[in-house]
Parts: structure tokens; sequence; C-alpha cells
């Protein structure tokens, strides 16, 4: 959940300050020229990977029932995972349980591959 209300603080501007670049108070003359272009060519870009999801997201409940969901009917923070350089894996099984009066949420790839385990408060 996390995730998701960091998105929308950025995605509202949150604590954002927009300024315009100030003008250059010293005269023309004194500023220093622009940096030469580098020698060496910048390295060519990675190709991204278009991934596609499976298209069903399984969760395990905590009672032990099963349901699947249809990935395109559930947010985007559930049916996928983003990792820090904003690579994204489909999750298709999540997994919920009961530690002590925490409940701990566990996110799985296709591949079986742990993407993240979420544990809340216990409950008061």
């Amino acid at each position: 959940m996390t995730g998701s209300l960091l998105a929308l603080w950025v995605a509202l501007g949150v604590g954002c300050v927009r300024a315009e670049p100030a003008a250059p108070t010293a005269p023309a003359s004194t500023v220093a020229p622009a940096p030469s272009p580098s020698p060496l060519p910048a390295p060519p870009a990675a190709p991204r990977e278009t991934v596609t999801h499976p298209g069903t997201v399984t969760f395990l409940d905590p009672d032990g029932s099963t349901r699947e969901q249809n990935a395109a009917d559930l947010p985007p923070t559930i049916a996928w995972y983003t990792a820090a350089d904003g690579t994204r894996t489909p999750c298709v099984r999540v997994e919920a349980s009961r530690r002590g009066t925490a409940l701990e949420i566990k996110r799985f790839a296709a591949d079986g591959a742990l993407l993240d385990t979420t544990i809340s408060s216990p409950r008061r």
C-alpha cells in the first residue's frame, strides 16, 4: 500500500515546488563557455522488454480458501511488481497469512520468485 500512496503523492505533486530559472547576473563576457562534447559516445540504451501479464492472479486467504481474479480488473499495484530500476514483473499469486494479530501478504511471480512481503500492523 505504501507504493500506491507514494504514487498518489507524486502524481498530485505534493511537496513539489516549481521555480523559474533565474536570469544570469554576470555579463555575457564572463560566462563560462559550454563544455565540449565528450570524446566517447554515450552507451546505447538497453532495449526495454515488453512484458505481458499471464492474465489472472490467484489469492490464497488466511482461512485456506483460494480465488482467482482477472489481472485487468485489479489495480496495477497489485497485479504488477515494479522494481527500483523500473522493471515490471507480473504478480500471479498473493498469499495472505496471519502472523499473530498481524496480516502477512506475500506476492509471487510466475516462476515462483518472491516479489515482496507486506506485514500489517497488529490489530488493536
